[in-house]
């Protein structure tokens, strides 16, 4: 992850009220195959993925960008790439918007 990126993410993170000892990063070469049993093996209530979609953690769902759905009691949302968002303003406002739904803020 970029120096940019990650910045980016700490700044999107603390908006909600979050510090790093509430979440973890994997990179998604990781995910596919231990998408669902990293699910099981923690706390894990919310997921939100940068940069991916559903297929590529072999999820067989249809869903959009910023809509977030349940899979095994866990909240996930699929956002652009953090590069993305950083330069595109419809990008911010609608990850803006579904987090505030996702952690139920004013």
């Amino acid at each position: 992850m970029s120096t940019s990126d990650k910045d980016l993410l700490y700044k999107i993170l603390g908006a909600v009220k979050l510090t790093e000892e509430h979440f973890t990063t994997l990179a998604m070469d990781d995910m596919p195959h231990a998408f669902l049993s990293h699910l099981r093996d923690t706390a894990c209530k919310k997921l939100i993925v940068f940069g991916g979609r559903p297929a590529d953690l072999q999820l067989q769902v249809k869903t959009a960008p910023y809509k977030a759905f349940h899979i095994n009691g866990v909240e996930v949302l699929f956002a652009h790439s953090l590069a993305d968002v950083a330069v595109n303003k419809d990008y911010k406002g609608a990850l803006w918007n579904a987090l505030k739904d996702m952690y139920n803020l004013a």
